[in-house]
C-alpha cells in the first residue's frame, strides 16, 4: 500500500492574515502492513483562535492512538479464539444518537473502537493543557481576539473551544480496515468491485456552518465510523476536508474529483500526483470555496491502474447516456425557438409604423424576451454536448481507446431563424421600427448570398458568461466557516445578485484561462474527464456551475426590462409572458 497527504492555506486566510487550520497527515509501514492517513480541520470562528495547534495535535494524538491499537489488537487476536474483526463484514456505525435509534453499539469491536476514541479525546485534552499553560496569548490574540474569549482562555474555561477541530481518520492493517469521523469533511473509497461510496455514515448535524468537533462537550458520543476484516480491501480511499467538498458540491462532481486523482496515481505515479496537488490545492480555493484544503490517501499501487480502468468504463457508460438524453433535450429546445420566432415573425409583420404603445407591440415585446431565452437555452444545451463530448474523449485517451465513430456528433446547426431576426432579439422596435423592417427585408433578400454577414446582437445587450472558476472573490460557492456550536447568520441574496457580484469580479489573468465550454443543466452533478493535471480536471466541474447561473442572470434581466414596459399597460395585454 502507498499513502500521501497534503494541505494546503485558504484564499480567505490569506487575505485575512490567519494561518493555515488544516492538518493532514499519513504513515505507511510494508513491514507492519500499517497505513495511517488522517485528515483534522480547525475551526474558523474567532472564538477558536487557535484550531491551527488543536488540529494539529490531533493529528499527532490521533496517529499514535492507531497505532497502538493496531499493536493491541494484534496481541490480544492471538490470545482469543474469535480475533477480533477478523471475518467481520463491511459495517457501518452511526453517532450514538443515531445508534439508539437503530443497533446499539454491542460488539467487542464497538467496546475496543470505543476505548480508542476514549483515548484520542483524552490525550487531545492532555495536550492542549499543556500547550495553553505554556503558551501565553501572543500579540496577535491580544490584539485579533474578542475579549471574552481572552478572559475565558486565562482563567481556563472551556479551553477546548479555543482548539477546537474536526477528524477523519483511516487506519489498515493487514487483517482489517477501520475508519473514523467527527464532524465535516468527506471519506471516499473506490472498493474492490470499482464501485465509489462514502463509507462512513453522515451525520446530519454537520450541516452549512454547523458541524460536531472534538471539543464538543460528549465528542465520544459524536464520532461515527466502520470497518471491516473478512479480506475485502479498497482500491483506494481518499478522506478531505471540507473545503474540498464546498469547492466541488456533494455526489458525483466530488467522487469525479477523486477518481481524477485516482486516474493520475494510475498513469503517473504518486510524485507526479503529489506535485499537482501542491499546485492545484490553492488554485482550487481561491477560484472555489476559498478555504484551507486538505486530503490524504491509501491505495494498492499494484492495483491502481486495473481499477481506475474499470472506473473510467463505467464513467463512460454513464456518459453516453446523459449525451443521448441531452441530445434529446437539444433537439426539442430547437423546435421550440423556431415556433418561437415564427410566431414573433407573424406578429411583428402585425405592427404599424411607429406602434409602441399598442397590446399587440406589447406582446410583440414578450415573445421577443422568450425567444431570446429559449435561444440562449439552446445554445447552453449545445455547450454542455460539447463539453460531455471532450470529457469522453479524455476518457477514452485514458484508456487508450479511439472513441466509435459518430458516438459524440451533435447536431449544431443553427436554428432557422437566426439568418433572419438574430439582428432584432436584442433590441426593441420603439421609434427605429421602420429600420428594423428594413434590414430584415434585406436579410431576406441577401439570404442566399454567402458572403452576407448576418447582424448581430447589440454589444451592451450582449449576456456575458460568468466563470467562477476565474472569479477572484466569488461568493456562489464560498463556503462558510466552522464555528462549531455557534451559528452564524448570513445574509440572504438572490442568486442573481450573487452572480452578477461574481462577474465583477472576473480576473483576466492569463492563468485563469480554459478552453473547456460549461456545462449549464442546473444541479446535475457529473465526473470530469482525466487530463495532464489534477487542475484541469477541477476546471471542467467548477465550470458546470456557471452556465445555469447565467441562464438566470438572463432571465432575470429580461423579466426586469418586461415588468418595466408592462408598467406602461394594463392587465389586459396579450398573453406570451416568460
Amino acid at each position: 500500500m502507498k499513502c500521501d497527504s497534503y494541505s494546503c492555506i485558504g484564499e480567505s486566510h490569506i487575505a485575512s492574515g490567519k494561518p493555515c487550520q488544516d492538518r493532514s497527515l499519513h504513515w505507511c509501514d510494508d513491514k507492519s502492513g500499517v497505513s495511517i492517513v488522517i485528515v483534522c480541520d480547525g475551526h474558523g470562528g474567532d472564538r477558536y483562535f487557535r484550531s491551527d495547534i488543536g488540529a494539529e495535535l490531533l493529528c499527532k494524538v490521533t496517529k499514535e492512538a492507531l497505532l497502538s491499537f493496531a499493536s493491541t489488537i494484534q496481541k490480544r487476536n492471538k490470545k482469543l479464539k474469535n480475533p477480533l474483526f477478523k471475518g467481520r463484514p463491511f459495517t457501518q456505525v452511526p453517532t450514538v444518537r443515531e445508534s439508539q435509534e437503530t443497533l446499539p453499539r454491542q460488539s467487542a469491536e464497538d467496546e475496543a473502537i470505543n476505548q480508542l476514541l476514549s483515548s484520542i479525546v483524552a490525550q487531545w485534552r492532555e495536550k492542549i493543557d499543556i500547550h495553553a499553560s505554556e503558551t501565553p496569548l501572543s500579540e496577535w490574540e491580544l490584539s485579533n481576539v474578542d475579549s471574552n474569549y481572552l478572559i475565558d482562555f486565562e482563567q481556563r474555561r472551556n479551553i477546548e473551544k479555543n482548539y477546537g477541530s474536526t477528524l477523519i481518520a483511516y487506519l489498515q492493517t493487514n487483517d482489517y480496515w477501520l475508519a473514523i469521523h467527527l464532524g465535516d469533511g468527506k471519506c471516499i473509497m473506490f472498493d474492490s468491485n470499482d464501485e465509489c461510496l462514502e463509507p462512513v455514515l453522515w451525520d446530519e448535524k454537520c450541516f452549512l456552518n454547523r458541524t460536531t468537533s472534538i471539543c464538543d462537550p460528549a465528542p465520544i458520543d459524536e464520532f461515527r465510523y466502520s470497518f471491516r476484516g473478512d479480506g475485502d480491501f479498497p482500491a483506494a480511499i481518499f478522506i478531505g476536508s471540507d473545503g474540498i467538498d464546498d469547492s466541488y458540491g456533494d455526489g458525483e462532481r466530488l467522487h469525479g474529483f477523486y477518481l481524477n486523482v485516482l486516474r493520475l496515481l494510475a498513469s503517473e505515479g504518486g510524485d507526479s500526483v503529489h506535485k499537482s496537488l501542491e499546485e492545484s490545492l490553492p488554485v482550487i480555493s481561491r477560484r472555489g470555496s476559498r478555504d484551507d484544503m486538505s486530503i490524504a490517501f491509501v491505495y494498492d499501487e499494484n492495483s491502481v491502474k486495473e481499477h481506475a480502468c474499470n472506473l473510467t468504463k463505467k464513467q463512460i457508460g454513464m456518459l453516453d447516456i446523459e449525451f443521448a438524453e441531452l441530445k434529446d433535450k437539444a433537439r426539442a429546445k430547437k423546435r421550440t425557438v423556431d415556433e418561437f420566432a415564427g410566431e414573433y415573425e407573424r406578429k411583428r409583420a402585425s405592427l404599424r409604423k411607429g406602434d409602441t404603445k399598442s397590446a399587440e407591440f406589447k406582446a410583440c415585446e414578450k415573445l421577443r424576451i422568450n425567444l431570446k431565452y429559449a435561444d440562449s437555452e439552446h445554445k447552453g444545451l449545445l455547450s454542455q454536448l460539447e463539453s460531455l463530448k471532450k470529457q469522453a474523449i479524455s476518457l477514452y485517451d485514458f484508456l487508450g481507446i479511439t472513441p466509435p465513430e459518430k458516438a459524440y456528433e451533435i447536431d449544431d446547426s443553427e436554428p432557422n431563424y437566426l439568418a433572419r431576426i438574430t439582428s432584432f432579439i436584442d433590441g426593441s422596435f420603439g421609434k427605429e421600427c421602420d429600420e428594423a423592417v428594413t434590414t430584415i427585408e434585406t436579410a431576406e433578400l441577401d439570404s442566399s448570398n454567402s458572403d452576407v454577414e448576418i447582424a448581430q446582437p447589440a454589444p451592451e445587450e450582449v449576456v456575458e458568461t460568468v466563470d467562477l472558476t476565474q472569479a477572484e472573490d466569488a461568493d456562489v460557492l464560498r463556503p462558510t466557516s466552522n464555528d462549531g456550536e455557534e451559528v452564524i447568520e448570513t445574509e440572504l441574496t438572490t442568486v442573481a445578485e450573487g452572480v452578477e457580484s461574481a462577474k465583477s469580479n472576473v480576473s483576466t489573468d492569463a492563468e485563469c484561462e480554459h478552453t473547456d465550454t460549461l456545462e449549464s443543466t442546473a444541479p446535475k452533478e457529473e465526473d470530469v474527464a482525466p487530463s495532464s493535471s489534477v487542475l484541469e480536471d477541477i476546471k471542467r466541474v467548477l465550470d458546470e456551475a456557471v452556465k445555469p447561473l447565467t441562464a438566470v442572470i438572463m432571465h432575470g434581466k429580461e423579466h426586469k426590462e418586461l415588468n418595466k414596459k408592462n408598467e406602461e399597460t394594463d392587465s389586459d395585454s396579450t398573453p406570451g409572458e416568460v
